[in-house]
């Protein structure tokens, strides 16, 4: 018998989405304020981003230069302060690294004995003209990682992007709440394509990968869209690109990126109202229609009598069952059995039965304890989460932007099929 968890909400420290989000960018260097044990924390994070990077590229892994350092706070520093310590850390860099811009950003030790960081970049900004942009990124101020690259995209562009520009480039469009670093090139060609409907030929996601002259050309977009995994995190994000939009008196559209088929087609019409090309958003609405009927009758032929449990172990608002239920179905993929995992609160699963009960679905569903003889059985079981108990899984992302994300879904599911078929399992 598996033993019932409960999922625990966890403070994150923001130092690392932090830096990751600007690991890439050209002739920026990055100064943590915290003591030398906050390093390692930044350090994993790179490492984590480099490893989807590299299983994004297949080996053509982008170098990141040298350009991460640490005042490393001392007990001293705790005591005393350290302003003047993060000053000759700033000071140091400058001289030695030539850069076109810093930033720093503050541990939570640094908040905690109130070292004005602010004041500091302000006085060696004036001294060496070069931008100094401070965050604040104490990890106990938040309980979303993800927080750090918008707040990252905020004090970046309040600092280097700021800047009017009359003249707007009606093929450039901003994208908001993606590090391009840890996209995989199908999820930025997607973006791509359902932009160019309209006319976008060129692409900027703040913060990452952004030299100071594309910083300062930020002004010239004429339009902004944003990615979100939830809607709780639409609201965060709506609120900055509503100033943005108005400071760059451009239009902003107000849907995150598509994560479901339903939603590409309203995100395709939306761009056509904001626009004013309502009658290319249908005619693009039309062409992503068969797109995704050529899409299933193609993975129809593999898949077709094929057979698998669904295993959910992340909360109802990160996963749209129904839309999984009906590519499922689309192909003609049978779903055994639902399987709600450990890893899900008290509260989550009722959730989940209560959505299961107004879909009106006739699958079975039960709780991880209650089918251990799945973790051995040749059934293919798709879940949202890696288990080793599973003798035969298919792990899916929860992100999938746009057709071309069911296209990839349905694309690795029948090589999984495939592959499991030539291992003598039916």
């Amino acid at each position: 018998m598996i033993k019932k968890t409960k999922r625990k909400k966890v403070i994150h420290c923001n130092l690392s989405e932090i830096y990751s989000s600007i690991a890439y960018n050209p002739d920026t260097v990055v100064i943590i304020h915290a003591p030398k044990s906050c390093s390692h924390i930044v350090y994993n994070g790179l490492l984590n981003s480099k490893r989807k990077i590299f299983l994004k590229y297949r080996g053509d892994v982008p170098t990141v230069e040298d350009n991460l350092f640490v005042t490393c706070m001392s007990d001293k520093e705790a005591i005393f302060g350290g302003e003047k310590l993060l000053e000759r850390s700033i000071e140091t860099v400058i001289e030695s690294k030539h850069p076109k811009c810093v930033v720093v950003v503050s541990g939570c030790a640094a908040s905690v004995i109130g070292d004005d960081a602010q004041s500091v970049c302000d006085k060696v900004e004036k001294k060496y003209n070069v931008p100094i942009i401070f965050i604040p990124g104490s990890g106990f101020m938040s309980v979303q990682v993800k927080e750090g690259l918008l707040l990252t995209t905020e004090y970046l562009y309040n600092k280097l992007g700021n800047t009017a520009k009359k003249d707007k480039d009606k093929n450039l469009a901003l994208i908001l709440g993606l590090n391009k670093y840890q996209l995989f090139d199908w999820e930025f060609a997607e973006i791509k394509r359902l932009y160019q409907y309209f006319g976008y030929s060129k692409f900027l996601l703040p913060p990452s990968g952004l030299s100071v002259e594309e910083w300062n050309n930020i002004s010239s977009a004429s339009i902004i869209g944003v990615y979100a995994p939830t809607i709780e995190k639409l609201k965060e994000y709506n609120k900055f690109m509503d100033d943005l939009a108005q400071r760059l008196s451009i239009p902003n559209i107000k849907n995150r990126l598509p994560l479901s088929i339903t939603d590409t087609y309203s995100y395709i019409t939306e761009l056509g109202k904001v626009l004013g090309m309502e009658e290319i958003a249908k005619d693009a609405v039309a062409t992503e229609e068969k797109r995704l009927a050529s899409c299933f009758e193609h993975y129809k032929e593999i898949l077709s009598g094929q057979k698998c449990a669904l295993a959910l172990g992340h909360p109802l608002k990160f996963i749209n069952v129904k839309e999984l239920l009906n590519i499922f179905n689309s192909v003609g993929t049978e779903v055994t059995k639902i399987i709600l995992l450990n890893d899900l609160t008290d509260a989550n699963v009722n959730e989940y039965q209560k959505y299961f009960i107004d879909l009106g679905i006739n699958i079975k569903i039960v709780n991880e304890e209650m089918v251990d003889e799945c973790y051995c059985s040749d059934e293919l079981i798709v879940t949202s989460i890696f288990n080793e108990k599973f003798k035969r899984q298919f792990y899916f992302r929860r992100k999938r932007i746009g057709i071309g994300g069911v296209e990839v879904l349905l694309s690795k599911l029948s090589e999984t099929m495939i592959n499991n078929r030539r291992l003598g399992h039916e």
